[in-house]
Parts: structure tokens; sequence; C-alpha cells
């Protein structure tokens, strides 16, 4: 069943493919597939965005998607009420494409900065201490290196009181592990895609489990906030698969969960700069 959050995602994707000549792009990275479940972690991201404004009262919030992409998230979180601010490199869109996200943008207010985010050399262009809430999501497992610098840029934007969401895909979820103790191959990408791929990769380069994101956030000056850190799974189709699939995803995976939450496919979380 849908909650309002996906319905607003469903309607912003729909918004920017009908209205700026995105038609090509029926579905942009299969959100909206309930068997992908693509949509979960956004939806997270939307209900603890609202409740974070909520709370902010009748002060202003301002917020930095970092590696928003065409912006569509930003627009939603422009919608709350925030002051939006997307950062990312389009540099590799297509004119037509490129134009199209900052008309996007534009008209609903979301400012936008063209910034590397994988730059060895990266300075995002904004003041210390003026951020209340940055949005990475389902980024940190595309930096070809160290996540360090764009950790110790977002403690050095936030605010005292700011917080950081980091989703991600789980590196300890339960298929990888069984995926390397069956065929020892690295389950993360197929070998053969990895190899023909273009130059440079824009696929994952590193999963992290929520240990190693702990301790690189305490590193750049975060705590995680336990009571807002989810660990979900996505959706699965199961009809028309092998036997064996459709028992380990509908009997063997859930019961799994339920006892080892930490070897769920997502990671979700909230990190505090410390004081």
């Amino acid at each position: 069943m849908k909650n309002d959050y996906v319905t607003k995602l469903e309607l912003a994707f729909n918004n920017f493919n009908q209205n700026y000549a995105m038609k090509s792009r029926k579905d942009a990275f299969g959100l909206l597939d309930n068997a992908k479940g693509e949509f979960v972690h956004y939806a997270m991201t939307l209900a603890y965005m609202k409740k974070r404004i909520e709370a902010f009262g009748s002060r202003k919030a301002k917020c930095l998607d970092a590696g928003g992409h065409l912006g569509i998230l930003s627009t939603l979180f422009r919608d709350m009420g925030y002051e939006a601010i997307n950062v990312d490199n389009m540099s590799n869109f297509d004119e037509v494409l490129f134009g199209n996200a900052l008309k996007f943008m534009e008209d609903h207010e979301v400012a936008y900065l063209n910034v590397d985010l994988m730059s060895p050399e990266l300075s995002i262009p904004i003041g210390s201490e003026t951020i209340d809430v940055v949005v990475f999501q389902a980024v940190i497992e595309h930096l070809p290196h160290s996540p360090r610098l764009i950790l110790d840029e977002f403690c050095r934007i936030l605010k005292r009181d700011g917080s950081l969401v980091i989703c991600t895909p789980n590196g300890g979820n339960v298929g990888s592990r069984l995926t390397m103790f069956r065929k020892g191959d690295w389950p993360y990408w197929n070998l053969k895609m990895f190899y023909e791929s273009k130059i440079p990769f824009l696929g994952h380069h590193r999963l992290y489990s929520i240990n190693d994101l702990d301790r690189m956030a305490n590193w750049s000056g975060f705590s995680r906030d336990s009571t807002n850190t989810i660990f979900f799974d996505h959706g699965t189709k199961t009809k028309g698969t092998f036997l064996w699939k459709a028992f380990w995803h509908g009997c063997y995976r859930p019961v799994i969960y339920r006892f080892f939450p930490k070897w769920r496919a997502g990671i979700w979380a909230v990190y505090n700069k410390r004081l």
C-alpha cells in the first residue's frame, strides 16, 4: 500500500517527465517500481525531513541535497518549506537534459551548485555552519575514493545542531554474504559488466556496513542517532522465478532479517554533528 510520500514522489517524477522533456525516462532508476522497492528509502527521507522542519517551527531551515542529480527530491524539500540547494555535477549530461534540469529547479525555486563531489580538491561554495540538514542519498557508494573530504565538508557547512542523512546499500547484507560464501565472487557487480564498462565507472565502487559508516562519520565529527536508524529491504519479484528463490525471498529471508536486522539490503541513518 502506498503512503503519502510515495504518492508525492510519483507526482514529482511525473511532473518532471511530462513537462521537462524527459518522457524517455518514464521512471528514472526504477524508483516507482514497487517490486524493486527503491521508493522505500526516499519515502523515509521525506518523512524525516517533514518531521525536522516541523521541529524548527517558525525558523527558516536550509537543506543541501548532495548528489541530488536532477533535483526532483530537492523540489519536494522546497515544497515542505526548506530553502533547498542541490549540489551535483551535471557535466556529463547532454545540453538538452542539463537545460531541462536547470529549468525544473528554477521553476521550483531550488538553488543549484555545479560541483564535482568526487574532486580531490573538493570545496563546496557554502559558508560554514549555515546548513540545517544535509541529505546524502544513494551517493556514497559511487565515490571512487575515500569519503573523508565530503564528510569533512558536510561537518563544516552544518550548523552546530545540524544533521546528516545517509542512505546506501548495506555492504553486510545477507545476500552478499551468501554469494561470497557460495561462489567466492565479489557480490556487488557482475565482473564482465564491470570489466567492459566505460571509464569512469559510474556504478558502486564500495559498499559500507553500518559499522563502517559509524567509524567514518565519527572521524569527521558526527555521531549516529540510533533512534533514526533503519535497516530496510527492497521488494523482490518472485513470480516466475525458480522455486528456491521464491522460498528464499518468501520464507527464509524474512526470518533471518527478524533476528539479524543489520543483514538487510539497505541502511538509512541520521548522523548528528557533534557539538
